[in-house]
């Protein structure tokens, strides 16, 4: 009895502990938030003489997020939209193509296939941004959204992890009774695995339209025009100066928080939907 009351405390002091860690990280990462939202808030003259963390003389002033409304918001936010909608569709409909090929077909050199594709996904974006930019030169897809769309839809190792827990979670018998039907595995992937991937879908097109909204990288290379074609992150890049001398911060940081409303909403409505598509093949293995 003893055992079990000092096995008990221990695990509430555990608990606890937990706890009190995960306050503790929380509120590290809510102070640059916090900071920029008050930042966001002041004049160039009250951000120079005030420290980051200082409350605004007035709440109200809502002059810098005007700037950012008036610089283009909205329509880097239409055009970060439609490439979001369309780059989702293709790679998801690839990662899942490419993880079924790798779960339910048997083909020579799989194996080495799929080692490519996760030694591919540690090597670093920009080492190899030189060769494929020469590439998008001579096909004239530098400065176009099919460019851009083309290189951020790309086969991606975390979507290929989340639709291989749900093709492993599916019984081959499946696969099995639909060829003795005539099927081809083609229409088996259409037919009858496209269906019984919805969640896998959503919690893909959510992880991924999310790193595609936040992507700034590639989107300032490939997107040189930005009077033509700018997304909500190269539009916080016009408030910036090269060596920082003149640089608005207090106009980047209405845009920050402009910027990351979106993200912030989606998530927290479809946060349960995340979880649930990372772990639900997991779940259905053991």
């Amino acid at each position: 009895m003893d055992k079990f009351l000092m096995s008990k405390f221990f695990d509430r002091i555990f608990s606890i502990f937990q706890y009190c860690v995960l306050l503790f990280v929380s509120f590290i990462a809510a102070i640059p938030l916090y900071s920029c939202f008050l930042s966001s808030l002041k004049s160039n003259e009250e951000l120079v003489s005030n420290p980051f963390l200082k409350q605004p003389d007035n709440f109200l002033y809502l002059e810098n997020y005007n700037i950012i409304i008036k610089s283009g918001y909205f329509y880097s936010l239409i055009t970060t939209t439609i490439i979001i909608i369309v780059s989702v569709c293709i790679s998801s409909l690839l990662n899942a193509m490419m993880s079924y090929a790798m779960c339910r077909l048997q083909f020579k050199g799989k194996k080495i296939i799929y080692a490519l594709i996760i030694v591919s996904s540690f090597i670093p974006n920009m080492t190899m941004q030189i060769y494929i930019f020469r590439i998008m030169v001579n096909l004239n897809l530098v400065n176009t959204l099919t460019g851009y769309i083309m290189i951020i839809s790309s086969i991606d190792i975390i979507s290929i992890i989340i639709f291989n827990q749900y093709f492993s979670s599916f019984p081959e018998s499946i696969d099995e009774a639909a060829y003795l039907d005539g099927c081809s595995s083609v229409k088996i992937f259409f037919k009858i695995h496209i269906p019984l991937l919805k969640q896998a879908f959503l919690t893909v097109a959510i992880i991924r339209g999310i790193y595609v909204y936040n992507e700034y990288y590639i989107a300032n290379i490939y997107l040189l025009d930005k009077s033509k074609y700018q997304t909500v992150t190269t539009l916080l890049n016009m408030f910036k100066t090269p060596y920082g001398y003149g640089t608005q911060y207090n106009v980047i940081c209405a845009g920050v928080i402009l910027v990351s409303l979106p993200t912030i909403i989606i998530f927290i409505i479809f946060q349960k939907r995340i979880y649930n598509g990372l772990s639900a093949g997991i779940k259905k293995d053991y």
